[in-house]
């Protein structure tokens, strides 16, 4: 069995709860930069490698490294007795959510923890309740999430406009999710997405540190990312 978490704390949780299987962070933040779908697997590292470097300020080595790694590690995941993928109702993990969807949509058996509540915040007792919670990803899931991510990586951004206008009762999240997604674009009236509205409203009431920023950025519950 192998997990695969939205990030290092609940991995980190997951194993001090001794939850069985192997725990894998995914280490990726795929609602930003490109997502080009239709590059081979050698040349979406590559480019998905040099825009973390230049924008996180990491080793180009070692970000390539640990994404090669991570793929082989999901090539092989679909080889596993189950796989359990373990993500919450907000924009960043949904996107990595819909990549895994997809690259897992041949696993034997996969499974899900989709929740509305913060993982990482959870206590060791209630994670392994959610853990014995865990529901197999349904076939209509699968479809909503490949139609979803070919929206997603579409050059047309108009794309997400006609999945937002479907019924998505299979998935919940989703339609907020790519609510949230577009208000990114620059508004017709001001040029500026709602990522750029409230980083300026905060500045005009007189935050200027980073943290008070991300702090007021998304408040309770955070639905860009979680905190």
């Amino acid at each position: 069995m192998i997990h695969i978490h939205n990030g290092d704390s609940t991995a980190m949780i997951a194993r001090r709860a001794d939850i069985p299987g192997r725990h894998l962070p995914f280490r990726e933040t795929l609602i930003t930069g490109p997502a080009r779908a239709s590059l081979p697997q050698h040349d979406w590292i590559e480019e998905r490698a040099r825009f973390l470097s230049e924008n996180y300020d990491q080793n180009l080595l070692r970000v390539r490294t640990e994404l090669l790694d991570q793929e082989q590690v999901i090539d092989q995941a679909r080889y596993e007795d189950e796989v359990v993928l373990w993500f919450e109702h907000d924009l960043f993990c949904l996107i990595n959510f819909l990549y895994l969807l997809g690259r897992l949509s041949k696993a034997r058996h996969l499974l899900m923890i989709w929740c509305p509540r913060p993982l990482g915040a959870m206590e060791e007792e209630e994670l392994i309740n959610v853990y014995n919670s865990r529901a197999a990803v349904p076939p209509a899931m699968l479809r909503v999430a490949a139609d979803a991510w070919n929206a997603y990586t579409s050059d047309d951004a108009t794309a997400l406009n006609r999945l937002i206008e479907r019924d998505v009762r299979d998935f919940s999240f989703l339609r907020d999710g790519f609510r949230l997604h577009g208000s990114r674009f620059p508004s017709s009236r001001n040029g500026l997405g709602d990522v750029e509205k409230r980083a300026m409203e905060g500045i005009t009431a007189g935050v200027t540190d980073f943290i008070g920023l991300f702090t007021r950025f998304d408040q309770e519950p955070p639905r860009f990312a979680a905190r």
